[in-house]
């Protein structure tokens, strides 16, 4: 019994250990789990408070945008106002002149006195004065026809019927529409015509003085492609530009495409040649991809053909390819173009129809004729280019064939006589079969 006394007090002694420290390890997890919860609510409380500050400081916010603009609207205002106040005040100064001037009329014809406080005096008097200033104006309103010798449109001096209305303007009334028009003085004193033409029938009639401006047309613009151009306004030039490119690329891809030469069973020529550098010789005699490619695969290592043909073919592809991107965008630039400045003539014709509200039907028809005019010019340069594109790339897409074809019997025929085999093999170039 004694013997197993120590190993029975040792193992109490762990037993209390052992409980000893499961009931610290219970304190401990439960201290971690109360700090744990304390700092969640910390936490939590933070968060609230961030939230509250972050509220109260979007408020604040708000509040200052609000201010700033009442304050703005304030100063608008006060703008405004100050400049309605000054606008009272240079009417009332020009009202003022006005009654001084006209007072100082009436003081010259002797229709008040010098006194300026004093009224008219002689009202008889004021109205024969009224009277005969109404009957001056009369008689200056009324048209007068005349033969004034004038400088029409082109330039040539020529006498024309004019008639004058009053002293407000004078019109030349010729039966051409380069003798039809306002005069006015240049600085040597002659008369020009300038200004918007005038229909016949209306200078026929007389009735010229047309306030809404409805009866009166434009100047007649030159014809052809300066016409063209005036008329379709600043992107026909750009237009113009991408139809001169167009045709730059289409004229190289020609040069390039008729310097190519193609013969007819090139590897079986290639095959016929006495030795190899009488066939390397022959296919840099031959200008464009297929000599290209030749000469690739001739010059390279047998074991390395295939890589030197694939590198080539890509090469020549890219050859091939070279001009159609180009054209390709400019045929998708050149209607759009074209539509821009359909939309811009279009949006400048309705402002201008907005200022002048009295505008007819014939210049609604001919602004929007005028902006249609970049559309047309733009589809005529993009048809033709699509067109030749499409040729381009149907020609280009037949010599990658080609040269596909053309490559792969050269390096078969190649391999055929590399390949060896228990027969007699093939004769090379320019052996004869024993």
């Amino acid at each position: 019994m004694s013997r197993y006394l120590p190993a029975l007090l040792l193992l109490g002694c762990l037993s209390g250990w052992a409980a000893a420290n499961e009931q610290a390890r219970t304190a401990v997890v439960a201290e971690i789990a109360l700090l744990q919860a304390q700092l969640q609510e910390q936490r939590q409380e933070i968060e609230a408070a961030r939230r509250e500050r972050l509220r109260t400081l979007q408020d604040t916010v708000h509040e200052l945008r609000t201010a700033q603009e009442e304050r703005k609207k304030a100063q608008t205002a006060q703008q405004e106002a100050a400049a309605v106040l000054q606008e009272a005040r240079a009417q009332q100064h020009q009202g003022n002149r006005e009654l001084r001037q006209l007072r100082a009329l009436f003081q010259q014809h002797g229709l008040v006195s010098g006194d300026n406080n004093q009224h008219i005096v002689d009202d008889a008097a004021l109205r024969q004065e009224l009277q005969e200033r109404l009957d001056l104006l009369t008689h200056h309103a009324r048209p007068r026809r005349s033969d004034i010798t004038v400088y029409n449109r082109s330039g040539h001096s020529a006498t024309l019927p004019v008639l004058e209305w009053g002293m407000a303007q004078r019109v030349a009334l010729g039966s051409r529409a380069q003798d039809r028009g306002f005069l006015t003085r240049d600085d040597a004193g002659a008369w020009l015509i300038q200004g918007p033409t005038i229909p016949q029938q209306t200078a026929a009639a007389g009735a010229w003085l047309d306030i809404s401006g409805r009866l009166a047309s434009e100047p007649p613009r030159p014809r052809g492609i300066r016409g063209f151009i005036e008329r379709g306004g600043p992107f026909v030039w750009p237009i113009f530009a991408i139809a001169v490119v167009a045709i730059l690329a289409a004229l190289t891809r020609v040069g390039l495409r008729l310097s190519w030469r193609r013969p007819q069973g090139a590897a079986a020529k290639l095959l016929r040649a006495p030795d190899v550098a009488e066939a390397l010789a022959q296919a840099r005699r031959w200008r464009g991809p297929i000599g290209s490619i030749f000469v690739g695969i001739l010059t390279s290592a047998p074991d390395q053909r295939q890589e030197i043909a694939g590198a080539v073919l890509a090469e020549a592809e890219v050859h091939l390819s070279r001009g159609l991107r180009l054209l390709a965008v400019l045929a998708a630039a050149a209607p759009l173009l074209g539509l821009l400045g359909t939309v811009t003539g279009m949006i400048a014709s309705f402002e201008a129809l907005g200022a002048q509200a009295g505008a007819d039907a014939e210049r609604l028809s001919a602004g929007i004729g005028q902006a249609l005019l970049t559309t047309e010019l733009g589809l005529i340069v993009a048809v033709p280019t699509l067109i030749v594109h499409a040729l381009f790339a149907r020609d280009a897409s037949r010599w990658r064939s080609r040269c596909e074809a053309e490559a792969l019997r050269l390096l078969s025929a190649l391999d055929t006589l590399h390949t060896p085999s228990s027969t007699p093999p093939p004769p090379g170039p320019g052996q004869k079969q024993p």
